[in-house]
């Protein structure tokens, strides 16, 4: 028997985007698709789609993205759903949906895009000098598993435990996450220059005249760090500005910022807020809504198999070993629970209804 949570979150790629254009027709939001190059594993055709509800010249825009983290786009899906179906729109205000940022990552059940980029650590100044990540450099051939055996895993792991003991476990969680631009075979790597999906969130920008509001709210929907089915709301900058008070008004002490050490994820670079903030104006400022999973280690091992995976010339993807590393990496972002959707989707409405009063006041 379906729950309403089971309604709302799908079973992969083409489920999720049936789901969305539905709810944007129910809704009756304006839809918008930007093709991507590349096919699904079924030959499908991989679209970032944008639904607009509300005015088009509204003053104030709130942006629900999804999806930049291809397999995490589900609870994301879920959630712009949720808020199509059943929440009204303040006045003055327009929703802009933009779903599968990363369609590539969700149809082949990856976090990463096609290059292995991570696509929220693409979003840094190209032209400028690339952040550095000394540490990473450091413990990079630890980082890559060599097989998919236990023995792989465990001789991995070891050696990051002994990287942990000298600098520190979170130091270790953030060298892994922070971003690096110098091993395109590593984790978290931001690439040399903007992706495809990067392109193409950069014409939406434009396209919808999203840099000309009064009011630009970015929330960004995320999944993997934190206590299973909590949900924080990061501010990824520093803790001082226009653009933290902004948030700080509406989530007031539930807010965080990468910049505290009890954040659930450490800074990190490339980020989406990033490109919104360099090309929008100062009114602007986008939140991770990260909704925990299952407890974060420095290793990372689910991930780090998954890139195995990925650095091999071809991939069975019948084999067993293929299959239940898959599986795991979904259950990592999108545990196969009900109590966890109903958690998210409680804390979904939660957030929206804290936006709306302030959006009222």
């Amino acid at each position: 028997m379906k729950t309403p949570a089971d309604r709302l979150f799908a079973k992969d790629y083409e489920d999720a985007r049936g789901k969305f254009l539905n709810a944007a027709e129910i809704a009756r939001g304006e839809h918008r698709a930007y093709g991507h190059s590349l096919k699904g594993p079924a030959g499908e055709h991989l679209t970032t789609d944008v639904v607009w509800l509300g005015e088009k010249d509204a003053a104030n825009v709130l942006v629900l993205k999804s999806g930049t983290h291809g397999v995490e786009l589900y609870c994301g899906s879920a959630c712009t759903i949720d808020i199509l179906l059943h929440q009204r729109i303040p006045n003055d205000w327009a929703i802009c949906c933009i779903h599968a940022v990363n369609p590539w990552g969700t149809a082949w059940g990856r976090r990463e895009n096609e290059q292995n980029i991570d696509l929220n650590r693409n979003y840094v100044d190209f032209d400028a000098p690339l952040p550095r990540n000394d540490l990473y450099r450091e413990i990079h051939a630890d980082l890559l598993v060599q097989g998919t055996d236990e023995a792989a895993l465990a001789a991995s792991n070891d050696a990051i435990t002994g990287a942990a003991e000298t600098h520190g476990a979170r130091a270790i969680l953030t060298a892994r996450s922070a971003g690096q631009y110098e091993f395109p075979d590593g984790l978290h790597y931001g690439g040399t220059g903007p992706t495809a999906s990067r392109l193409i969130m950069e014409q939406i920008i434009a396209d919808y005249g999203l840099s000309s509001r009064a009011n630009l709210i970015i929330w960004d929907y995320h999944t993997g760090a934190g206590p299973f089915g909590h949900c924080e709301p990061i501010f990824l900058g520093p803790p001082v500005g226009q653009h933290y008070n902004l948030a700080k008004q509406m989530f007031g002490p539930w807010l965080t910022t990468q910049h505290n050490d009890g954040a659930v994820t450490p800074p990190q670079t490339g980020l989406g807020s990033e490109l919104w903030e360099r090309l929008c104006g100062e009114r602007t400022y986008l939140l991770g809504l990260e909704f925990g999973t299952y407890p974060m280690t420095p290793s990372g091992g689910i991930l780090r198999l998954d890139h195995f995976l990925h650095r091999q010339a071809s991939i069975d993807w019948d084999q067993p070993q293929t299959r239940w590393i898959k599986e795991g990496l979904r259950e990592e972002y999108d545990p196969q629970s009900d109590l966890w959707r109903q958690l998210v989707l409680a804390q979904n409405r939660i957030t929206f209804g804290m936006f709306e009063a302030w959006a009222n006041e």
